[in-house]
């Protein structure tokens, strides 16, 4: 008896789990939240388990209307160096539906600029607008 994948070229009993529907159901889970740019990270694609885990989350994203984005999926990820690696790429990349704030950053500055500003606006401390945590009860 064979767990967790099926032998290539020989006939004997299998337990495998239900890989596809498994990450067809994370990835709807996903976007019942509101995600749309889903990745996917996996180990080596030749394995039964990662073709049906990619095939369960391009299955997931088309079922909500989302086409597979190639760019998006990172295969060979076998040890937590290459995970970190693959999920930092991942988050390096451009997301094509918003513009960089950094960017539009410099589009204001060059309309300021354009108006007869030549200073940053004064805005106050970042920390009054944006605080960084919760706020906590002294123990």
């Amino acid at each position: 008896m064979f767990v967790d994948r099926a032998p290539v070229g020989l006939e004997a009993d299998t337990f495998i789990e239900a890989d596809e529907r498994g990450a067809h159901a994370a990835v709807q889970h996903l976007v019942s939240h509101g995600h749309t740019r889903i990745a996917y990270v996996g180990d080596a694609v030749h394995l039964s388990t990662e073709a049906n885990r990619l095939e369960g989350w391009r299955s997931g994203l088309r079922d909500a209307g989302i086409e597979p984005d190639a760019l998006l999926v990172r295969s060979q990820v076998s040890d937590r160096e290459a995970a970190r690696t693959a999920v930092a790429d991942l988050r390096a990349l451009a997301d094509p539906r918003r513009r960089s704030s950094r960017r539009m950053r410099g589009v204001r500055w060059r309309s300021r600029r354009r108006c007869g500003e030549t200073r940053w606006p004064s805005w106050g401390s970042a920390t009054s607008r944006w605080p960084t945590s919760s706020p906590r009860r002294s123990p």
